[in-house]
């Protein structure tokens, strides 16, 4: 709170300073076009000139006036700042390949609070031209160099294997990372918004780029700042417009007519492949379509320097067909823009995880041993669009969304909770998992066995409509927006499972429990409205702030009903009846768990209090920027909750601060030093279930209840960032540290009945909760020839993580607190040679864990990888990919999981007809060793889990690519 009120004061302080005069200056906006084709002429020279002299009196590109540096946009909307002196001039707009043009522009009348003028876009003509000889220029690409304020990065400098897609490329930029779920880093900064042509493609889903556009036709990519659309048609920068994009630019040849890529494949072990793009693009539109059908689950392409693990193979063995197109249209005028995309998706999934589980306990540790197989059917279908459009005053933007999914998900499940350690266990101990009766030896040690089957059936519908406005003030810089948005959502699921539990004391079987149940989950509907207002004023040039309110009510009706089969008459332990099917609706309404089922009604209303303050300076040596964004809310949410003989009503009421997007940076004007330090706090409420006391025994070994005490918690998050880079030399070094600590973390705590196995969760707030990060990077030629460079990352990353465990007969819980210190380093080294080059890459984390329980042992664990890649080009125009790398792992539990595994692919290619016609031949896990290990340890305990993976495969598929130009009138 104190923090929030600090943001307070200085708001306070800046309406103080608002009373101020503005600069005695005035801008002059406006936009230049091709006179034939309506087309923006970006970088054109505007001239403001005296009329009674002709003399210069300011003079702009016009990529040059954002703050954020126009040039990365690329587009001709300039503005040009003068003295505010009224008078006569004429504007002078020059461009190579164009006729220059003046354009005579009276200044009078200036009012109080005006900043600007704007004047009707300015039309080139082009003279008779001249056709010249081809000159073709060769020259070796520096891998990125800095354009102003955008990182621009050559895609021809990067050796990328035959039909490598676009994450191949994202993946070896320097100072760039691509996580596991399609997230973009740039020096340690999250990418919000990934553009194609400086457009939205297929907004909010990364992976569709990623998987079908492929490297050949990319020329460079950009990152930088970007403003919206609001700030574009403002003429200035609007509080929170304002986006971190990577933007990436086709060659020249794909930016008009048609271009795209057929592939199909097949091989061993029933591999196939089928994937088709195609787009077709013009100055004003665009329109893709594409779809993919493959049961690969993975589009790594052999010899990739991508620090590509197994663990990245995660979802098991995977069937899917999906398809899509995406559209854009950009009016000539500027005056509209439409967007949108469409997708559907099916999927096909069958997981297998082998799980060990060590639960942190007082006077000694239980074990789980747990194997899950999962088949999975899933159906999408999903569309997403934007309508934009510009008035003289006022814009208007509206963006409808739909989202339809189906799923039949069957899984099956056994377990087997030990009070001592098993180093590991045999195919024979892990297949008696499934039958009546277990080993000998596991009986001796066994708490209990799980056997479970399941069987779920639902459909969801989700549509919402969004529409924003932008109002501006006449002769004033200051506008209102106007925002408002709302959301349906409907949902149904039929969900069965046979559930039988064997409970072990002294080495024999004492109890079963058997339970076949079936839920009925429906309905689930609720809906969402929101409205905002905000005001925005500019104090001066380089400070303004927002002052917005936000209102929102949000709905939710949920209605389980839980029905024991079991307790009818051959529906039994030793039931014959296939899972799924059902007795009549007479039979299962007596005997309805009513203990375990239930209906809640959820009303939210929340009001939101914001303030978005922006400062920005610049000097002959350095930039500033500063932002502050405090939010205050009033959430009072109200649930009605039956179940069995409980029927409640209560509110409760919470006062939430969050402080989004806060930072301040520095910045020197040559772009080689930058520093940054950022603050956010995300206050969240617990969950309203959470404060229903009741007892819920739906799963006998993991029964819940509520607590009526939760308090909300804050999530803080300090991080800070210095670059060095040296633009000449192409290289980068960047020092990132970051301190992430939780206020009253809200943990399910949990008491441990060490007799059965049974755990009763209790939510509750606990302190204490951290982790932190300091971390050294780097990227750049290692040569003077830049033959040979360099991806660099090592740090120190520390997790204290507290949790609330007791065992059942003791007074209370105890704080079970887990530490962690990871040594983290990875390297990337490539060198090349003419058409060819060879890297080598390797990943490691070291961790040392301890815990504050006297008991607590200790222990070390690692998992590292090393090896090389290569690109070759070989005789008669072949290339070969190959990869070569070993994954180890130490530390681990179970000792089978402790091993070194050699994962050895490699690709054959060869293109044909000019490079239209390309033939590859992979071969995937050569040797056979590939295996997919994954470890989680919080303050509860140790996770280790086997999944199954794609097996080795040889497949050869065809990729023909096409380009079809119109021709020039």
């Amino acid at each position: 709170m104190k923090t929030l009120c600090t943001a307070l004061i200085l708001l306070c302080i800046t309406v103080s300073i608002s009373a101020q005069t503005l600069d005695n200056t005035i801008t002059i906006k406006g936009r230049v076009q091709d006179f034939v084709t309506h087309a923006d002429i970006p970088g054109s020279l505007v001239e403001v000139l005296n009329a009674k002299d002709s003399s210069i009196i300011a003079s702009k590109k016009a990529l040059t006036q954002y703050e954020s540096g126009e040039q990365r946009w690329e587009t001709s909307e300039y503005w040009v700042e003068i003295p505010r002196k009224e008078g006569d001039y004429i504007l002078r707009v020059t461009e190579e390949g164009y006729t220059p043009t003046y354009v005579t522009l009276p200044l009078h009348h200036f009012y109080k609070r005006e900043v600007s003028r704007e004047i009707e876009t300015i039309f080139l003509k082009r003279p008779k031209t001249v056709d010249l000889n081809e000159v073709v220029v060769k020259a070796t690409k520096v891998k990125f160099y800095h354009k102003g304020d955008t990182i621009v990065y050559n895609a021809d400098a990067f050796q990328l294997g035959e039909g490598s897609m676009l994450d191949a490329l994202i993946r070896q930029l320097p100072g760039a990372e691509l996580s596991k779920d399609g997230r973009i880093y740039v020096n340690g900064k999250f990418v919000e918004s990934l553009l194609l042509n400086g457009k939205d493609f297929f907004r909010g889903d990364n992976t569709v780029m990623f998987e079908n556009l492929p490297t050949y036709m990319v020329n460079q990519v950009k990152v930088y700042d970007r403003l919206g659309e609001n700030s574009r048609f403002l003429g200035q920068e609007v509080a929170g417009d304002k986006k971190y994009v990577m933007d990436v630019q086709l060659k020249k040849q794909y930016n008009i007519g048609w271009v795209g890529n057929v592939e199909t494949g097949g091989g061993t072990k029933e591999r196939y492949l089928a994937r088709l793009f195609a787009m077709r693009f013009t100055d004003h539109s665009r329109l893709a379509v594409y779809g993919n059908m493959n049961n690969l689950n993975d589009d790594r392409k052999p010899g990739e320097n991508d620090n590509w693990s197994p663990s990245d193979l995660f979802g098991g063995l995977t069937q899917q067909q999906l398809g899509g197109l995406d559209y854009n249209i950009d009016a000539r005028s500027g005056k509209y823009k439409l967007s949108g995309n469409a997708q559907v998706k099916h999927a096909d999934n069958t997981i297998v995880n082998n799980t060990n589980r060590t639960n942190f306990l007082a006077n000694g540790d239980t074990y789980d041993r747990m194997v899950a197989n999962n088949r999975n059917h899933n159906f999408t279908l999903s569309t997403d669009h934007q309508f934009y459009f510009e008035f003289k005053n006022a814009n208007l933007n509206i963006k409808p969304r739909f989202n339809y999914q189906y799923y039949n998900n069957k899984s099956g499940y056994s377990s087997l909770t030990l009070n001592r350690s098993f180093a590991s266990f045999s195919k024979a101990q892990l297949d008696s998992l499934y039958t009546p009766m277990i080993g000998r030896e596991l009986v001796r040690t066994a708490i209990n066995r799980n056997l479970r089957n399941g069987l779920s059936i639902g459909h969801s519908l989700e549509g919402s409509v969004s529409m924003e406005s932008l109002i501006k003030f006449k002769h004033s810089p200051d506008h209102i927006t106007l925002y408002a948005d709302a959301s349906l959502r409907h949902a149904t699921e039929d969900s069965f499972d046979r559930n039988r539990i064997d409970y072990y004391t002294n080495g024999q079987q004492s109890n079963t429990d058997f339970r076949n149940r079936y839920f009925n989950n429906r309905p689930d509907h609720g809906y969402s409205m929101t409205g905002k207002v905000t005001y925005s004023y500019l104090v001066k040039r380089g400070l303004f702030f927002d002052f917005s309110y936000k209102y929102n009510r949000t709905t939710s009706n949920r209605y389980s009903s839980l029905y024991r089969l079991d307790q009818l008459a051959d529906w039994g332990i030793n039931s014959e009846h296939e899972l799924g099917i059902l007795p009549s609706v007479d039979a299962y309404n007596r005997v309805m768990d009513i203990h375990n089922s239930y209906d809640s009604r959820q009303t939210d209303n929340t009001h939101t209090l914001g303030a978005f303050l922006v400062w920005n300076k610049r000097t002959t040596k350095s930039e500033w920027w500063a932002q502050l964004v405090p939010n205050l809310s009033l959430l009072s949410r109200t649930m009605h909750y039956h179940s069995g003989n409980v029927d409640t009503t209560f509110t409760k009421r919470s006062i939430l601060y969050n402080m989004y997007s806060t930072f301040i940076k520095w910045r020197s004007t040559d772009h080689k030093y930058e520093f940054m330090l950022q603050y956010h706090v995300n206050g969240q409420a617990p969950d309203m279930n959470l404060f229903v006391n009741i007892l819920n025994t739906t799963d006998p070994l993991n029964v819940t209840m509520g607590n009526t005490n939760l308090k909300p918690s804050y999530k803080h998050e300090l991080i800070s960032h210095f670059l060095r880079i040296y633009p000449k030399k192409g290289m980068m070094w960047l020092i990132e540290a970051q301190y992430i600590p939780t206020v009253n973390a809200i943990a399910m705590g949990y008491t441990y009945d060490k007799a059965t196995g049974q755990r009763t969760f209790r939510p509750d707030n606990v302190n204490g909760n951290w982790r932190g990060q300091l971390a050294l990077g780097g990227a750049g030629p290692l040569t003077k020839n830049r033959k040979l460079d360099f991806k660099a990352m090592a740090g120190l990353r520390y997790e204290k993580s507290v949790d609330l465990i007791g065992l059942a007969g003791t007074s209370a819980s105890n704080r079970s607190i887990v530490e962690s210190l990871n040594y983290i380093a990875d390297l990337q080294l490539n060198y090349r040679l003419g058409q060819s080059s060879i890297g080598f890459i390797s990943k490691g984390n070291c961790a040392h864990v301890d815990g504050t329980r006297e008991d607590f042992k200790a222990f070390n664990v690692s998992d590292f990888n090393y090896g090389l890649t290569a690109q070759l080009q070989l005789p008669w125009d072949f290339r070969l990919g190959t990869d070569l790398t070993m994954y180890s792992r130490r530390g681990y539990l179970d000792k089978s999981m402790n091993s070194d595994d050699l994962v050895w692919n490699a690709r054959l290619s060869r293109s044909f007809f000019k490079g239209q016609l390309t033939l590859l031949l992979d071969g995937f896990d050569i040797l056979g060793q590939l295996n997919n290990v994954t470890r989680t340890m919080n303050a509860q305990g140790i996770i280790e889990t086997y999944s199954n993976v794609i097996p080795r495969y040889v497949m050869l598929h065809a990729v023909y690519h096409f380009n079809i130009i119109p021709k020039k009138k």
